[in-house]
């Protein structure tokens, strides 16, 4: 397991460092910089599911600057998860995912991961399945409106 943590956070700095280097000559503009920082992201992402080994489908998505595909270099990755499955195996890789991505290693970390914009932040559920983000957009939303409260 720790080789594996090793690899994708050496990977990530490979990876950063070329965008930087492109960035830095010129090579790259600034929308593409971002885009390439969040197929970064996206990618980590990825690895580190595979690397949390879920027990259910779950999907996980990007929220802010990586959903709108605009990541900077100090960029935190906001995510929300979905699953199909059971809550509690869904919680377990969700944190899982979250430690693999944001815990310190001897080879640094991948990403600051941020799961707080979920629904009631840090107090609700890591994990949702589809319906139940349906049911609390409908429970919370302001009537004519696509809103919450």
């Amino acid at each position: 397991m720790a080789s594996r943590l090793g690899r994708l956070r050496r990977w990530k700095r490979r990876e950063l460092l070329r965008i930087a280097a492109r960035d830095l000559l010129g090579r790259s503009d600034l929308p593409t910089v971002g885009r390439e920082l969040a197929a970064l992201a996206e990618a980590c992402l990825g690895g580190a599911l595979a690397i949390a080994e879920p027990t259910m489908r779950i999907a996980v998505i990007g929220m802010g600057k990586l959903g709108g595909m605009e990541l900077n270099y100090s960029s935190d990755v906001d995510v929300l998860f979905v699953h199909d499955g059971s809550t509690d195996d869904a919680e377990r890789t969700a944190r899982r995912l979250l430690q693999v991505m944001a815990e310190p290693t001897e080879d640094g970390i991948v990403f600051r991961t941020d799961a707080d914009l979920r629904p009631e932040g840090r107090a609700g559920a890591l994990s949702r399945t589809l319906d139940g983000y349906e049911a609390w957009w409908t429970r919370w939303r302001r009537p004519g409106s696509s809103r919450p409260c």
